[in-house]
């Protein structure tokens, strides 16, 4: 019975998971780059138990995060706080 129960709730937590990242995703084109930090932040206990594709998947959006979050701030520097602009220049500067 716990088995079948189990099986039966993978879609739900598929669905869960790409709607939390798709939300992120969202926030983050939507300009509330607060909200989907909050949201990816609260993903990552999750994705730690994600499969390596799966993992995979969700860390190459990071790169053009990045870059959006880079050109935002390059037409508005207030955008970020210090700690966050420090963490958005060592992400950039880690990509060729």
């Amino acid at each position: 019975m716990r088995c079948t129960v189990a099986i039966l709730a993978l879609p739900l937590l598929a669905a869960h998971c790409e709607g939390a990242l798709g939300a992120a995703k969202a926030d983050f084109q939507r300009g509330r780059a607060a909200d989907a930090k909050a949201k990816l932040l609260a993903l990552e206990p999750e994705a730690a138990t994600w499969d390596a594709c799966r993992r995979a998947e969700y860390a190459t959006d990071a790169k053009r995060w990045l870059l959006r979050a880079k050109a935002t701030t390059d037409r508005e520097p207030r955008c970020l706080g210090p700690d966050d602009a420090a963490r958005l220049k060592q992400g950039v500067d880690s990509y060729p």
